[in-house]
């Protein structure tokens, strides 16, 4: 690991009981005092919401462990249980830290929050003021569904989520309701980026594609969220009834596809290899392999994957699909 994946803190500062305009002013402070030398490498405002100190904690070490990649101001918003009662009161901590990028340093900043009494029920009127001009606002929900009625969700552009820590069908229903108001980003959809293109690479060229038409079967195994996104994701690229699908539980993902093609059977199979950090493809055509490809399986770590989704911001028409498809699958 080279030292562009290290942060260095710069300056600090925090208090407690104090408003917008002292954030502002300390964070300026730190500016002129600390980061005079490097450049700021932000290209979004990245909002946190925690449930308690522990998550944003948590939020706090994955932003921290994407060091110089990280192209963001970090908001941590933490709403203790209770804390909406009593008087209103903000506490606030910020930190100011420095990479190298390209041998060049850089520098960005990470404010954490704590609002209580009826301030934790207006957030939004915090975000914007402390948010970067003219850059999108991304909120990320590290673990939980975001809720129509969450006042911060009103100021994003984007919304951050992983389907993975959801789980649940009624929360998945959640996000895709949010998703046709927002762009919305799924880190489990990033990791299983290479599962994806490795399938979709498996029926190319003129022997193997005329199988995409013929499919017979298709089993999908993983955790409860990945395996409904692959299954909504192949039910909605090839038209596939739930009568073609089968999804079983299982520590990691696997895609098995049965097809046929001129009075011949073709198994096309996309898996982790046992004990090792590799992704393996395989078609095998009247019992014999016929191609196989074997790819080492990305860093995966939330950071990496936060890292990887905050560089594309835009709407993923085909993930929005995957998703609703995956969920219609189960009530079908």
């Amino acid at each position: 690991m080279t030292d562009e994946h290290f942060l260095i803190v710069l300056g600090s500062w925090a208090d407690t009981g104090v408003g917008v305009n002292d954030i502002l002013e300390n964070l300026e402070r730190l500016r002129q005092h600390d980061a005079r030398a490097a450049t700021r490498t932000s290209v979004v405002t990245l909002v946190v919401t925690a449930s308690s100190r522990d998550e944003a904690n948590r939020a706090l070490e994955i932003v921290d462990q994407m060091g110089a990649r990280h192209p963001a101001r970090t908001l941590v918003l933490v709403v203790e249980p209770g804390a909406e009662e009593g008087h209103s009161r903000l506490d606030a901590e910020i930190r100011l830290q420095g990479s190298l990028a390209g041998g060049h340093p850089v520098w960005s900043d990470t404010i954490v929050l704590t609002a209580y009494g009826p301030l934790s029920q207006h957030l939004d009127s915090i975000v914007e003021p402390l948010a970067l001009p003219d850059l999108p606002i991304a909120v990320w929900y590290l673990a939980t569904a975001p809720s129509s009625d969450d006042p911060v969700l009103h100021v994003a552009d984007i919304v951050v989520v992983d389907t993975k820590e959801l789980g649940a069908r009624w929360a998945l229903a959640g996000v895709a309701d949010v998703s046709q108001l927002y762009t919305v980003l799924d880190l489990s959809w990033v990791r299983l980026q290479i599962w994806r293109e490795l399938m979709a690479g498996l029926f190319e060229g003129d022997v193997l594609r005329p199988y995409v038409s013929n499919i017979s079967t298709v089993e999908v195994r993983g955790k409860p969220a990945p395996r409904r996104l692959l299954s909504g994701w192949l039910s909605s690229r090839l038209n596939l009834t739930s009568d073609h699908l089968r999804t079983e539980d299982d520590q990691h993902v696997t895609i098995v596809i049965n097809a046929h093609a001129r009075s011949s059977t073709a198994c096309f199979e996309v898996r982790r290899v046992p004990d090792q950090r590799l992704v393996e493809a395989v078609v095998s055509i009247d019992g014999s392999t016929y191609h196989r490809e074997v790819l080492p399986l990305p860093d995966h770590s939330p950071s990496w994957a936060l890292a990887e989704g905050l560089m594309h911001l835009e709407p993923d028409r085909v993930w929005e699909r995957a998703l609703q498809a995956g969920i219609a699958l189960e009530t079908a």
